[in-house]
């Protein structure tokens, strides 16, 4: 009963927002980023991008969408780039909002006591894939790749990937980036992807990619001598598997983690996590 109020006044609110303020995402390009892993960093990353090809751009991951939506229409924006979460799609907040592009990170362990199951979660996030006119998605994400790849055969779909054929790959886009981490290399072609689907030229996007220095608290290096000291968002079993990978090619001695896990949201992502830390022996 709870969870069925909750996605009844979403919506409710959804559809009063979208009409008191005039449906503004039609007079913008709006590009969706959702996924697990990555959000964060592929979103800032395409909304730097659009910024150094000279568009009027806005960013927001926030619940008021029309509101914020709006302002950057009267503002003379041309594009925006949200991050749209699981539950924002599940429970209809960015309805009315008019997708251009829709970039699919990764699908991994997260908010199960929300989805309950792992298909659930799964549906949710192709809500936004199927409401784009464009779906941008990680080629290398061989079986999620083939379980959603049907329901696209009728969208114009763009792959990236490092491991697998894609349209979008560090041969097709040799990019540089100051990010460190495998898992930066995927967000940075999440970006370049959704970038080319809006039409910015190739030199533009390598270079914002080249410029690009990170999101705050994203791998953040916030002590560096007599040790270095990172802070990350990681918490998924994903997410803190390839933080780790990526730091410990830089770890010439011991590597110390702590890590913590919201009590009540997903109580099997904790016991998971631990797994992983310790699969890995690091």
């Amino acid at each position: 009963m709870i969870r069925w109020l909750k996605s009844l006044y979403h919506f409710v609110v959804a559809v009063a927002s979208a009409i008191y303020f005039r449906f503004p995402g039609s007079k913008l390009t709006v590009i969706g980023v959702t996924g697990t892993d990555g959000k964060t960093t592929t979103t800032t990353l395409i909304y730097e991008i659009l910024k150094a090809a000279g568009y009027k751009t806005s960013m927001i991951t926030s619940f008021w969408v029309q509101k914020y939506l709006r302002e950057a229409v009267d503002h003379g924006d041309t594009h925006m780039v949200l991050e749209v979460t699981s539950h924002a799609l599940s429970q209809s907040r960015v309805l009315g909002v008019k997708f251009a592009v829709g970039v699919l990170t990764n699908i991994t362990h997260e908010h199960l006591d929300w989805h309950k199951t792992y298909d659930n979660y799964v549906a949710s996030k192709m809500k936004l894939l199927l409401a784009a006119r464009t779906a941008v998605v990680n080629r290398d994400e061989a079986e999620l790749f083939n379980k959603i790849a049907p329901l696209l055969r009728k969208k114009t779909m763009v792959t990236y990937g490092i491991h697998r054929q894609a349209q979008i790959t560090r041969g097709s886009f040799p990019f540089k980036t100051a990010l460190s981490g495998e898992f930066n290399q995927y967000n940075c072609l999440a970006a370049i992807a959704a970038s080319t689907v809006v039409n910015i030229p190739k030199l533009k996007i390598l270079r914002a990619v080249k410029n690009f220095s990170g999101v705050s608290g994203r791998m953040e290096v916030v002590v560096s001598k007599p040790y270095t000291v990172i802070v990350d968002f990681a918490h998924t079993p994903n997410a803190i598997t390839q933080a780790l990978k990526a730091v410990r090619v830089q770890t010439k001695g011991r590597l110390i983690h702590v890590f913590g896990s919201a009590g009540l949201r997903d109580m099997l992502m904790r016991l998971f996590s631990q797994k992983k830390i310790i699969e890995q022996k690091i």
